[in-house]
């Protein structure tokens, strides 16, 4: 067999090229400190489960703080355990770790009363902080001190920075114009590369594990989002394309022939929307009025009157309005007038074109003396009736 391999610890540091199951220390010459500390060992590959360290020589060297590592990223909602082993001369009563978190200068000392907190000391000579839950206030770094009743020991400037960081989908143009590449962001490196899982409306896309994910450009509002395994009810903001497109008349009151109109598109989008464009619903889409987010019409007439509709587009697709109707008002013109002779009576007829439709009145006049005698189009009279005229106007 084998001979099992070991590893030896110096104040928390690993010794090397020292690998058997005995370790020799040279012993101080005077003032010399060389070989003074605390001592602990543990299988190669069991490195966590620590011997409890003994200290040698000299008792001020046997004071020591280590971590299992000095940066941590984590994300909102995870647990993270903040790893230290620690050694200290024997005294009593023994000294007790206790935990701190500094953010900029400020230190605050843990209390095991925060119910995200948990103070684990299952093996010698090891401190486990738990943080549960963690949100983006629990971004700092986070140290071990070693208090006795006559020394409070730490290392200058040590401790764990914990960077918690949330999700964000950025989204990238392909070469092909119909594809986008999605990719799960966060603010720092997340460990043990996790597996993704991604979003469309809601629903999880099998074919996306990793941390980008192709999709296709679509017309019709659509979302994505991504969390990570595990972590499933912490999911990034969507990005989405365009919805809640709405068209809408700028101006107020009626538009009257003459006026000048402006039609304002607006929508919500999440990347920004990058174009809007304008159609009337008469006309082809392919040729829109205006690729602006305004269309105006200066001096509008009856032929600008229908239905107008937006679309609105971003890199993840489009998404068009409920069309609006621009009902153009104008007084009476084209007049036409014309009557034909059916036996003993003649049918007068007027005919104009106006919006809002005339109001028309016949008047018949004897002498001096005008009398209305109708308010229709047409007008029936006996044939060698006096003279008839027409008054007319809008409503």
């Amino acid at each position: 067999l084998t001979p099992p391999a070991y590893i030896w610890y110096k104040n928390g540091q690993p010794v090397s090229n020292q690998h058997s199951d005995n370790l020799y220390i040279p012993v101080p010459v005077y003032t010399s400190t060389v070989g003074a500390g605390s001592y602990s060992c543990a299988l190669k590959g069991y490195k966590d489960l620590r011997s409890p360290a003994v200290c040698v020589y000299n008792q001020d060297r046997c004071w020591s703080i280590t971590y299992s590592t000095r940066s941590i990223c984590a994300l909102i909602g995870s647990t993270v355990d903040i790893e230290s082993f620690y050694t200290f001369p024997d005294q009593h009563p023994e000294p007790q770790p206790a935990w701190y978190k500094r953010l900029s200068s400020q230190e605050t000392e843990l209390s095991p009363a925060d119910d995200w907190l948990e103070f684990l000391s299952e093996r010698a000579n090891v401190s486990t902080l738990r943080l549960n839950n963690l949100t983006q206030s629990d971004s700092a770094q986070y140290f071990l001190r070693i208090k006795a009743p006559n020394r409070r020991y730490t290392l200058s400037s040590a401790g764990v920075s914990l960077s918690v960081t949330d999700l964000q989908v950025k989204v990238y143009n392909d070469a092909d114009e119909q594809t986008r590449t999605l990719t799960c962001r966060s603010s720092c490196t997340l460990p043990n590369k996790p597996t993704y899982i991604w979003y469309k409306n809601g629903q999880s896309l099998a074919h996306c594990r990793s941390e980008s994910c192709p999709v296709l450009v679509v017309s019709g509002a659509i979302s994505y989002s991504c969390s990570v395994e595990g972590l499933k009810s912490f999911q990034s903001p969507p990005v989405y394309s365009p919805r809640n497109t709405r068209a809408e008349l700028v101006s107020s009151g009626e538009i009257v022939e003459g006026d000048s109109v402006t039609l304002s598109c607006s929508s919500d989008a999440d990347p920004p929307v990058l174009s809007y464009s304008w159609f009337n619903q008469r006309e082809p889409a392919e040729t829109p009025l205006t690729t602006d987010q305004n269309y105006s019409i200066t001096s509008i007439s009856s032929q600008n009157s229908g239905f107008y509709y937006c679309t609105a587009c971003n890199r993840l697709g489009q998404h068009n309005s409920t069309p609006i109707h621009l009902n153009v008002l104008y007084p009476p013109r084209n007049l036409t007038l014309s009557h034909f002779v059916n036996g003993n009576s003649v049918t007068l007829m007027c005919v104009s074109d106006a919006n809002p439709a005339s109001l028309y009145t016949w008047y018949n006049k004897t002498g001096s003396d005008i009398t209305p005698v109708g308010n229709s189009t047409n007008l029936t009279v006996a044939a060698g009736a006096h003279s008839v005229f027409l008054l007319y106007g809008k409503e």
